[in-house]
């Protein structure tokens, strides 16, 4: 006989008093679809996240900038299309 155990899935949201969310189940009802949703989108907005922290980061460091102790400036203007209105 197969056995078909599910190990239960941590769910990108909580639950009461903010606890942590589990499903249970095998992955093919509507809460995994929802939750499928969510994680994509979150993972899409860390991927965004990551492309502007090293974007930052390369203007920190790119030649022809200045430091100001904390923080580095651009010497030169930013194109329109880097900003964040264009993403």
């Amino acid at each position: 006989m197969i056995s078909h155990t599910h190990v239960p899935r941590l769910l990108p949201w909580t639950g009461p008093a903010g606890k942590p969310a589990y499903l249970l189940g095998g992955g093919a009802g509507r809460i995994s679809r929802i939750a499928d949703t969510i994680e994509r989108d979150q993972l899409g907005m860390a991927d965004d996240l990551l492309d502007d922290a090293a974007e930052a980061l390369a203007d920190r460091t790119a030649p022809g900038s200045r430091s100001t102790g904390r923080t580095t400036i651009p010497t030169t203007s930013r194109r329109a299309s880097s900003s964040p209105a264009a993403h």
